[in-house]
């Protein structure tokens, strides 16, 4: 399937003369042809009815508009009089981080092709708020501070390996001796100990 996209030409008066110029996947430019895409290219010209669209603005603000009483980045909520039951359209894309309660109960968004946000909303007066939370993000931060635990235990245990090693090299550097020395005394004694600590049990 061909992508679909609109073009904004600008402003132009019945009978002018638009000249459009397309490339082909190659960069250079000619005439359209089915060699050029796998899909045939379909250009369809249209202009705004401003008379139709001024009386479609006036029938949505008769069926109730809403008045925001508090605007955050995240945070949004207003009053809204539905003359009837409908959706209601805001103007913002469609996004799964938005959470929206009416009149204090969570409400789903409604799927559509053109990707605004819209919900239902019944005839009345009521109350909306909507709150944006990012997908995912909940998520990302509980492994984000995991792998951050996960990194400072390691950095912990690297030190105190590296400080239980340096002991020995510290000695010999105050007594002027070789740290090689040292750690094969202390093992040395080490052993002298276990020896005498065996030779005790058995003479008991």
């Amino acid at each position: 399937m061909p992508k679909r996209c609109i073009v904004n030409l600008g402003y132009h008066n019945a009978g002018d003369t638009i000249k459009i110029t397309l490339k082909l996947k190659d960069g250079h430019e000619g005439k359209i042809t089915d060699k050029a895409y796998d899909d045939v290219v379909y250009i369809t010209v249209a202009g705004l009815n401003n008379n139709a669209y001024e009386a479609g603005l006036d029938t949505l603000k008769q069926n109730g508009t809403l008045e925001i009483t508090d605007f955050k980045e995240t945070n949004l909520k207003g009053t809204v009089s539905a003359s009837k039951d409908g959706v209601m359209m805001m103007s913002m894309p469609q996004d799964k981080g938005w959470t929206i309660t009416v009149d204090g109960k969570e409400t789903e968004q409604i799927e559509n092709n053109s990707h605004i946000l819209m919900f239902n909303i019944s005839q009345g007066e009521h109350t909306i708020e909507m709150k944006f939370f990012p997908e995912g993000l909940k998520e990302g931060l509980f492994v984000s501070g995991a792998s951050l635990l996960a990194l400072a235990l390691f950095v912990a245990l690297i030190r105190l390996r590296k400080n239980r090693k340096d002991v020995p090299i510290e000695i010999a550097e105050e007594e002027n001796l070789d740290a090689d020395f040292v750690r094969k005394s202390e093992m040395k004694s080490e052993t002298r100990d276990k020896e005498n600590k065996n030779s005790d049990n058995t003479k008991e």
